[in-house]
């Protein structure tokens, strides 16, 4: 992990990985841009490869593009159309 706790627990006869994504309750700083927490309220990873719109994607293509990929229609009232995959 990028904060280095990656943890194994004990599962029936042998072990299992531990807790993965926890909430971060301390400032960010290093390779990141220090910010208070409530700025930074979540992260959204995606590991397929998207076509970028013009000027970049925007937070407003998260929601859109996340009922796409669960096959969900997209309400209409939605400001920004979803990511399409390369």
């Amino acid at each position: 992990t990028a904060g280095g706790k990656a943890s194994l627990v004990k599962e029936g006869d042998g072990v299992a990985l531990g807790t993965i994504v926890v909430d971060n309750l301390s400032q960010w700083s290093g390779g990141h841009p220090s910010v208070a927490a409530e700025h930074v309220q979540g992260l959204f990873f995606l590991s397929r490869p998207v076509n970028l719109p013009p000027g970049g994607p925007n937070l407003l293509h998260i929601a859109p593009t996340v009922l796409s990929l669960l096959g969900v229609p997209i309400p209409e009232e939605m400001d920004l159309a979803p990511l399409t995959f390369k």
